[in-house]
């Protein structure tokens, strides 16, 4: 007869493992959205920053200069 074994510590120590890893999996979606709002120069000067200003704009900009590729 095979022996269960008692892993109930074990539990909480498994779903800390899998939240790090699930953050570090969100953190290239997180930082290219956070891309996406910034100035062209701030991307390149601050990249892993919050923008200090929020541009909206791209997203109608990039929109615009995909609907001119068909």
């Amino acid at each position: 007869m095979k022996k269960k074994l008692n892993l109930g510590y074990w539990s909480p120590l498994k779903y800390l493992v899998l939240i790090f890893a699930a953050g570090l999996c969100l953190i290239p979606f997180i930082w290219v959205a956070l891309s996406s709002v910034k100035e062209d120069g701030e991307i390149c000067s601050n990249s892993f920053g919050l923008p200090k200003v929020w541009v909206w704009k791209n997203y109608s900009d990039a929109w615009k200069g995909a609907a001119g590729c068909t």
